[in-house]
């Protein structure tokens, strides 16, 4: 199928969401970008979008595309139970920083529909004040989203040592200057600590905004992070 809509049309790539990261490696000659689509709340942890696009990318052998799949809708959609909620703001924004941390070079939301709908087994849709809600934490990540894109396509990839764990890492070169991108994945409001190449004399951190963020102690750029929150911080290195 692959090689019979590559002949018919080959001006596209040919792009598949996939569900099972065991099996993403099989697909490396089937498809031209591969979408692994985690969709973890409320019943597992947002590191679950980190795992699927490590997989994804070990999958394509770093040769092919990863697009991102990430979660808008709430599962009760599909389930019928309360429980089942929306993701919050912090949590889109969060999966986002974790995708784009772990390599994928693209982003894709699910699903635009699934915002009119609260349950569609009882048939109950939501209302527009709802809708608008919904749709109004994925504009305030994708305006950011914006911002990070030419770092993401254009940026060389830095390795920075950091502490603790819970926080993912992503260090990008690019006109001159070091972009940080953290997320906490944890639970917890922790202490974060990146050690930073080069000369630090005279550095002040900033963030995506253009506002200062954190602080610099000898080499270590060190901030307080809450639960899920995500930053990019913008400084000039020697």
């Amino acid at each position: 199928r692959y090689e019979l809509v590559s002949s018919l049309d080959p001006n596209h790539p040919i792009f598949q969401a996939l569900c099972r990261p065991a099996e993403f490696s099989e697909y490396f000659e089937t498809l031209d970008v591969i979408g692994p689509d985690p969709y973890p709340i409320p019943h597992h942890p947002v590191t679950m979008v980190a795992d699927w696009v490590d997989e994804a990318l070990k999958g394509m052998r770093g040769v092919k595309p990863v697009w991102a799949i990430l979660q808008i809708f709430g599962w009760r959609v599909y389930s019928g139970k309360e429980g089942d909620r929306d993701p919050t703001y912090d949590e889109i924004k969060c999966m986002t920083y974790l995708a784009l941390i772990h390599g994928a070079s693209g982003v894709l939301y699910y699903s635009y529909y699934d915002l009119f709908t609260i349950d569609r087994k009882a048939g109950l849709k939501a209302s527009k004040e709802l809708f608008e809600e919904r749709f109004g934490r994925v504009r305030r990540v994708v305006e950011e989203l914006r911002k990070l894109a030419p770092l993401i396509l254009k940026g060389d990839t830095v390795d920075l040592d950091s502490e603790p764990e819970t926080v993912h890492v992503k260090g990008i070169k690019l006109n001159g200057k070091l972009f940080i991108l953290t997320a906490n994945a944890g639970e917890g409001k922790v202490e974060l600590k990146i050690r930073l190449p080069g000369r630090t004399d005279h550095v002040e951190p900033l963030d995506l905004n253009g506002n200062p963020r954190g602080k610099i102690e000898g080499d270590i750029l060190k901030d307080t992070l809450e639960s899920l929150e995500c930053v990019t911080y913008s400084l000039f290195i020697n």
